[in-house]
């Protein structure tokens, strides 16, 4: 079984984008919750994900992101993270405190 991560970029004008990716694996939300900004933001770039932002980067834009939702998925892994890899890049951002947002 895989994951399909769906999660979401919103700036601060509101405007939403949306973005999707599979791993090969079964991971959970609890399972990042530890290691989220507070407990609800990540920075997709720091830990494997393609970030959302459309270029050029206007004043409204930043680094932060959302997990919208985990769901256990039969489609093939789009990227080359598995559960565990991703559990353990969220774990060194965190540690890192993240990059710059």
């Amino acid at each position: 079984m895989n994951t399909k991560i769906t999660y979401k970029y919103t700036d601060a004008g509101n405007y939403k984008t949306w973005g999707e990716e599979v791993i090969k694996g079964t991971l959970t939300l609890n399972q990042l919750t530890p290691y989220l900004i507070d407990t609800e933001f990540f920075i997709p770039k720091d830990i494997g994900l393609p970030d959302l932002q459309p270029l050029p980067w206007t004043e409204d834009d930043h680094d932060l992101h959302t997990i919208e939702e985990l769901e256990a998925t039969t489609d093939k892994p789009t990227i080359s993270h598995n559960a565990e890899s991703l559990v353990g890049n969220f774990r060194r951002a965190r540690a890192g405190e993240w990059g710059v947002y």
